[in-house]
């Protein structure tokens, strides 16, 4: 009777190594090594509004129940969506893993780190209670960094959001129909501006904290007062949109003119007509 019993459990080892082992040979998202490349200086590029971020109800670790726009808009928001007992080596612990990288790198840039907020979102509210979510936080914190992890009620309270976010979770089951505890889903991380607008979404190709940061400092890049329009002189109102004069020194510069500034003359067209060019008649009645 033990050598059955001695021989299962060999073989949960070997079948534990073996799993273990395929996920040390799965290659490593980017998020988890240095960049190969440099990444833009921020504030040299824009991010453009993708659309408004969703809101819905959810509970913090102290058991609140809050909207998830009450949780944005004072500050700039990186938003993840994860289940603590996930094991995919590129998914949700690559998106905690990268948060907790900014976390640790802000604490030398309080002035900034001041103006951040991470928000973590289980998509697993049956194991994942605030009490969980508190537990699976603690590990990860650091300092006094606004990192704030949060849970539902229910999956009908999380559905909505879910759906919000384009966010598509799939419970896995096993061939019997039982759930395995485990959900097949994309990883998707959030950077929501201070009005609630989705300003970029990162998959897990391009989730790095070293291009997050950037785009954090993008966004609060204090935009340069526009120039008002040089007036117009009265010599140049009647002038080409565009002049072209000297262009071909290496020195030029365009002088092109916007439509408010430009005015038209009369023409008599009549009279132009009145004389036929070459090869044309006249105008009848001219």
């Amino acid at each position: 009777m033990k050598f059955p019993y001695l021989l299962g459990i060999l073989c949960l080892l070997a079948n534990t190594a073996i799993h273990a082992e395929e996920q040390n040979q799965k290659p490593l998202a980017p998020g988890y090594t240095e960049l190969p490349f440099k990444p833009a200086k921020p504030g040299t590029y824009t991010l453009p509004i993708i659309n408004p971020a969703a809101d819905g109800e959810v509970i913090t670790t102290n058991n609140q129940t809050k909207k998830l726009h009450d949780l944005m808009g004072d500050k700039i928001v990186i938003l993840s969506f994860i289940y603590a007992a996930c094991s995919d080596v590129n998914g949700c612990p690559l998106a905690t893993q990268v948060l907790h990288k900014i976390s640790r790198q802000l604490q030398k840039q309080p002035e900034l780190a001041d103006k951040l907020r991470l928000l973590t979102l289980s998509f697993n509210p049956t194991q994942d209670t605030p009490e969980m979510m508190r537990h699976y936080g603690e590990g990860f914190k650091t300092g006094d960094f606004d990192w704030q992890f949060l849970t539902t009620r229910n999956e009908t309270a999380l559905q909505p959001i879910l759906d919000g976010y384009q966010q598509n979770v799939q419970k896995v089951y096993d061939d019997k129909g039982y759930f395995t505890g485990t959900f097949s889903h994309l990883l998707r991380v959030y950077l929501i501006d201070k009005d609630k607008n989705v300003r970029n979404i990162y998959s897990v190709d391009f989730l790095h904290a070293d291009t997050l940061i950037n785009d954090v400092k993008t966004l609060l890049a204090v935009a340069k007062p526009q120039s008002a329009p040089l007036k117009a002189q009265a010599d140049m109102l009647f002038q080409p949109g565009d002049n072209k004069q000297n262009y071909q020194q290496a020195d030029y510069q365009t002088r092109s003119l916007a439509l408010a500034q430009r005015l038209g003359q009369p023409a008599e067209f009549a009279g132009l007509g009145a004389t036929a060019a070459a090869g044309f008649t006249e105008i009848a009645g001219a």
